[in-house]
């Protein structure tokens, strides 16, 4: 993890675009809008506690992209959800999910503290998360 704040900033958006490339290659299989209504108020509960936890640590030249952050992995999450149905969407909308818990622990690491060693679990949390993202390829 960078100390730097310009590379930590690199890295963000670097992620960032990576959310927004998810969230498009969700929205390639055909939407069921069930799947966003079960999972909006679980998403939201997420941005609302992830954003009321970590802003108050936030430098106030983070601020925006944090949150600019934040609303992307909704963005990501919600699109995930419109998969539903198709033969991929566990896979999908689990690898989804850990990818943004696992960004839960990069946050804590960086902007408030590394007890508890989020790594431990962050890491592992973000490749399985991604693992299973490529592998809902092969059902698609």
């Amino acid at each position: 993890m960078p100390d730097d704040e310009r590379c930590f900033l690199a890295g963000l958006v670097a992620f960032l675009c990576g959310h927004l490339l998810y969230a498009v290659a969700f929205l390639q299989l055909p939407a069921k809008l069930l799947g966003l209504g079960l999972v909006a108020l679980p998403a939201l509960a997420l941005v609302l506690l992830a954003y009321r936890w970590l802003m108050p640590h936030v430098g106030s030249t983070m601020k925006l992209p944090v949150a600019l952050y934040i609303l992307v992995i909704t963005g990501m999450l919600l699109c995930s959800a419109l998969t539903m149905g198709q033969p991929p969407a566990i896979l999908i909308m689990a690898g989804a999910w850990g990818f943004a818990i696992s960004d839960l622990a990069v946050a804590q690491r960086q902007f408030i503290s590394n007890k508890g060693h989020p790594g431990l679990w962050g890491t592992p949390l973000y490749f399985i998360s991604q693992m299973l993202l490529a592998g809902s390829i092969a059902l698609v």
